[in-house]
């Protein structure tokens, strides 16, 4: 049988090679050795097994209202539990009356009166619906956090995005808050990328390893680690003001 012609590159090699370097790029050497071993033992553990790694980020407000032209048949309004456009909403309705009883507050995007998009927002603290975690805010009223952004597929591709975080940082800015605080997986280098063009700053990192009903955190200050039982709630996390640990938000292929 005729072998490889000496010289000849072996594409199946070249190949694998060009996607681990694609790879590094777009996630970084770290988050791309979590992502591997996160595959791995969710294998091995016939999925019980999940690794969890979040950038806990603070972004100004007001920086996109700058840039965004507004458009007249694109509205972000406040809404409450009774808005009848909560059934175009991606979520169990259950789930959204949760929110509203304890305390979060929703903007609805609409382009010519269809649902486009939501923002939701809390004050104080979060309890994180991933994993069990809670997220304490600094003190004071400058500081809010936002969860389930979203944009409805059909609006993906234009600036409903932008439109959207520009109206609702307009609102936020005239009750006195300066900014807002979130979480993105280290798996989300596209996320990562949008936050730091908007002056995202990095505030802590923390991964969370949760095998059945046990949760092991892991995090970049004291405590270090928390383990928390089936019956466990989970670690407080209180966050310091980005004035404190200001320091950009790094793209991932930037870390490699």
């Amino acid at each position: 049988m005729a072998g490889k012609p000496v010289g000849q590159p072996d594409h199946t090699v070249t190949s694998s090679l060009a996607r681990i370097h694609q790879a590094l790029r777009e996630y970084g050497a770290a988050g791309l050795g979590w992502l591997v071993l996160a595959r791995v033992l969710h294998r091995v553990s016939g999925g019980r097994c999940r690794i969890v790694p979040y950038v806990i980020v603070a972004q100004p407000i007001g920086r996109t209202a700058d840039v965004v032209r507004p458009d007249p048949s694109t509205v972000t309004v406040r809404i409450d539990r009774h808005d009848p456009v909560i059934a175009s909403f991606p979520r169990e309705s259950g789930i959204v009356q949760r929110r509203f009883d304890e305390g979060a507050e929703c903007y609805v995007t609409r382009n010519k009166g269809v649902f486009a998009g939501h923002i939701w927002l809390a004050r104080r603290l979060y309890r994180e619906d991933e994993v069990r975690c809670t997220y304490v805010l600094p003190e004071g009223t400058a500081y809010v956090w936002d969860f389930d952004v979203y944009v409805a597929e059909r609006f993906r591709l234009g600036r409903t995005m932008a439109r959207m975080w520009g109206a609702v940082g307009q609102a936020l800015a005239r009750d006195g808050v300066a900014w807002t605080f979130s979480r993105i997986s280290l798996f989300n280098p596209g996320s990562l990328s949008s936050h730091r063009r908007l002056g995202a700053v990095a505030i802590d990192r923390v991964t969370f390893v949760t095998f059945g009903q046990w949760q092991l955190t892991v995090k970049t200050s004291w405590p270090w680690f928390d383990l928390a039982s089936p019956s466990g709630h989970g670690p407080e996390l209180t966050l310091d003001s980005p004035h404190a640990t200001e320091g950009p938000v790094h793209h991932p292929r930037k870390e490699s």
